[in-house]
């Protein structure tokens, strides 16, 4: 009797174990098989000249701005300027002039001027700088791959594990949006909407993972 009842422990702890082996085994599969979503279009050689049209030149340009985050809404003025040194530094600043952060990228490096505590957390800065870099190019090199699906161009530019997609009309006349991937995991979206300064003219940044939204209005100087 106490024969048989090891022996049905032992084949439902086999049974168990092969259980858990299989999960484990899905779920990795799951996670390192996520597909790049414009991987089946149409593949095309980088153009370099569209390359050149998606990141224009600019001197100084100022945003109307709200930022929803943390359960909270910021407001206020987002200054854009190239600076001498060849730095592009971001100010965000509310209706008085006082600043909520400052930002200055060069083409691979990313530096805090000043940050209010409120914003000054980890995953907080590192969204608004993927969020702020898109829009400059910061670590785009010339694009990797090019996708076709005959309405639209997809320019996708890759470092790390990441994939940063620009969205144009097949002409490459007009930007339409703007896409980070994580492990190919969309995780922003910037929507483009008419043209001003060589810049859209009105951006709306979502993302995907949880409630952290920006909306940016070009102002007249």
């Amino acid at each position: 009797m106490a024969v048989n009842l090891l022996n049905i422990n032992l084949n439902q702890l086999l049974q168990a174990n092969k259980l858990c082996l299989l999960l484990i085994f899905i779920l990795l599969f799951s996670c390192s098989s996520a597909k790049f979503p414009y991987s089946d279009y149409k593949q095309m050689v980088p153009n370099n000249t569209c390359h050149v049209k998606i990141f224009p030149n600019f001197d100084f340009i100022v945003f109307n701005t709200n930022i929803e985050i943390l359960n909270k809404n910021l407001s206020g003025l987002l200054l854009l300027k190239k600076m001498p040194d060849s730095t592009t530094r971001f100010v965000f600043t509310n209706e008085f002039g006082n600043t909520y952060f400052d930002f200055q990228f060069t083409q691979n490096q990313f530096k805090i001027i000043s940050i209010i505590d409120y914003l000054d957390k980890k995953p907080v800065i590192n969204q608004l700088k993927t969020d702020l870099g898109l829009l400059i190019g910061y670590q785009n090199s010339n694009p990797i791959k090019n996708f076709n699906n005959n309405s639209k161009l997809y320019h996708t530019y890759e470092y790390n594990h990441f994939k940063n997609v620009y969205i144009t009309d097949t002409l490459c006349e007009q930007l339409l949006s703007l896409e980070c991937f994580n492990k190919n995991k969309k995780q922003t979206e910037i929507k483009c909407f008419g043209t001003k300064n060589n810049f859209p003219d009105s951006l709306f940044i979502t993302h995907m993972n949880y409630h952290f939204n920006l909306s940016l209005k070009q102002i007249v100087q």
